[in-house]
């Protein structure tokens, strides 16, 4: 990596940054447990989206203990609104799993073992929680490395990855993270294409429409027949039948964030 090019990269970047940082809950603290709340919510969920709700949740659930206690229905209508409702059940079961641990952990080895914790939230939790020297990559930060040819269209993820972590400067990485995430989503990127760009799947009338739809269905009656669930999902949906609403149930069974008996549909 051309090392005047990145040295001039990071001036403007953080020039850049001190006239136009955003203003976000998550980031006026430093508790790795609320910088996880933060990080799962905003997994595929716009961050306006997220803000109103990150606000609600962390005065509910405060910490690792009343989370870790809380019932699945009442997570699951506070999560209304987010979408992939699994989300919130992983956060759960990785508050519980890091109570166990007896602290938090620091390092990416340790938090990409817990459910709903992939590579870039394992780097992600330790960098704005501890300032770890780790270098993560998300679509904004994609698309800048793209634009500014410090990685091409070809590249695969391990080679961008390693990119990224020349490019990151040692011991300011909560605010670079920051920086070139708010850079990313600004009018300057707005149209730049990311490598890898995968075609995104359509939301009307998606199994994951009906999965969130059956959620919100629950969270305000939750114990239904299976017929009277049926008729209430099908009336919205022409072409929607038996086969399909079985198999959603089932995965969402599978998923635990329903029981079926048969004949009834909870959440428990």
């Amino acid at each position: 990596m051309d090392q005047n090019k990145r040295t001039k990269f990071l001036r403007e970047l953080f020039g850049w940054w001190e006239q136009n940082k955003r203003i976000l809950p998550w980031r006026e603290t430093k508790d790795p447990y609320k910088i996880m709340v933060s990080e799962f919510m905003l997994q595929q969920t716009q961050v306006n989206r997220v803000i109103d709700k990150y606000n609600i949740f962390v005065k509910k659930y405060s910490n690792l203990e009343s989370l870790a206690k809380s019932k699945k229905i009442d997570l699951l209508k506070l999560w209304q609104g987010l979408g992939y409702n699994r989300r919130a059940l992983w956060l759960k079961d990785a508050a519980i799993e890091i109570l166990k641990m007896g602290r938090f952990p620091s390092d990416k080895e340790e938090l990409i073992k817990l459910k709903g914790i992939g590579e870039y939230t394992s780097r992600a939790i330790p960098i704005f929680a501890f300032n770890k020297d780790y270098a993560a990559v998300d679509t904004n930060i994609k698309k800048i490395l793209l634009s500014e040819n410090f990685i091409h269209r070809d590249d695969g993820e391990k080679e961008i990855q390693r990119l990224a972590d020349k490019l990151m400067p040692k011991g300011s990485s909560r605010d670079y993270h920051n920086a070139m995430m708010d850079l990313g989503s600004s009018e300057k990127y707005k149209n730049t294409i990311h490598v890898n760009r995968t075609k995104i799947q359509k939301f009307k009338n998606s199994n994951r429409q009906v999965r969130g739809k059956i959620i919100s269905i629950l969270v305000n009656n939750p114990i239904i027949n299976y017929d009277t669930l049926f008729k209430e999902i099908k009336k919205d949906m022409i072409y929607f039948d038996q086969l399909r609403f079985d198999k959603i149930i089932e995965k969402l069974e599978k998923d635990k964030l329903i029981t079926f008996d048969g004949k009834k549909i909870t959440i428990n």
